[in-house]
């Protein structure tokens, strides 16, 4: 998938600037990431932005006679109507930031080429994307439960069906996916029912207990295994271990919501500190420990003397 940062856009707006032609004397972005591409040109170049009123242009924002660029983050498909006409008596010219491979008619100023599917971090928490998105529920609709509330018991059934909300989607999202376990769909489906909590589908880890969840680990591969199966467009993740985990097994980025920061997809992952042996020890050091413990045991005393011999 092919994928673009907020800094990919403000270097690439940098080099549309190098080829601004003079007489451009105002921008007016025509999307919601063609309003930031629009600011982001302005700080290199200083034209002025222009605002719109309900979608059109406001009376006396521009001379008689401008010129102006109505820019948009990425075409995709046909080149998107312009609320800035010729009517306004202005010149106006088309641009883009990003062009898909598939578009023929291009408009008159772009920067680059971008293959399909493609993904862009400015984008990433558009309501209309929810649709087609995976989402976290402890860390991101509500709070993970702490130590003492996640019992496997009681009390983490009465953290399931009390916990306060912490985000509330306002549109319908594609599919749930959580670490809890499946014999508590009951207390989950109520709790987001209640809090009007829209979704196609919910998922959760068909494991018997927190005791075999512990032993397997793997939560962030799980994660992915589901995010790739169901072809969704973005992750939103609360762990960031677990996030890098997403992104890279699934190779589409993620949206951390702790670290209010997308990982990129793939190996780009990489960049972020991904350690497998680390990520296993964040999610569960009891279990990382055990296992640990069984590996150097099971290759006798000669492995323990090199390990030692590591940290001395």
């Amino acid at each position: 998938m092919d994928y673009r940062s907020v800094a990919d856009l403000n270097a690439d707006v940098r080099r549309m600037a190098w080829d601004l032609p003079r007489d451009v004397d105002a921008v007016v972005g025509i999307s919601r990431g063609g309003v930031l591409a629009a600011d982001l040109l302005h700080q290199t170049t200083g034209r002025p932005v222009l605002r719109l009123d309900d979608g059109t242009l406001r009376t006396g924002s521009v001379e008689s006679g401008a010129t102006v660029l109505a820019l948009t983050d990425a075409l995709l498909d046909g080149v998107p109507e312009s609320p800035v006409t010729e009517d306004d008596g202005v010149e106006v010219l088309t641009g883009a930031v990003y062009v898909g491979d598939g578009v023929e008619t291009l408009p008159d100023l772009w920067v680059d080429r971008i293959a399909t599917p493609c993904a862009f971090e400015w984008r990433a928490l558009h309501p209309t994307r929810l649709g087609n998105a995976c989402v976290d529920i402890d860390g991101v609709l509500c709070r993970d439960p702490t130590p003492e509330e996640n019992d496997d018991g009681p009390r983490y059934r009465e953290f399931l069906r009390s916990v306060e909300p912490r985000l509330i989607p306002d549109e319908r999202v594609g599919w749930l996916v959580t670490c809890r376990l499946e014999q508590y769909r009951p207390e989950t489906e109520q709790w987001l029912a209640e809090h009007g909590v829209e979704y196609d589908e919910l998922v959760m880890w068909d494991l018997p207990n927190k005791a075999a969840r512990d032993e397997q680990g793997g939560h962030g591969e799980y994660k992915a295994e589901v995010y790739d199966r169901v072809g969704a467009d973005i992750f939103i993740e609360s762990s960031e271990q677990q996030a890098v985990v997403i992104a890279r097994e699934a190779g589409k980025p993620v949206y951390c919501f702790d670290t209010n920061q997308t990982i990129p997809p793939g190996e780009a992952a990489d960049e972020y500190g991904y350690d497998s042996y680390l990520v296993r020890f964040a999610e569960n050091p009891r279990s990382f420990l055990r296992t640990a413990g069984r590996h150097v045991a099971s290759k006798g005393v000669d492995t323990v003397t090199q390990t030692a011999g590591m940290f001395r």
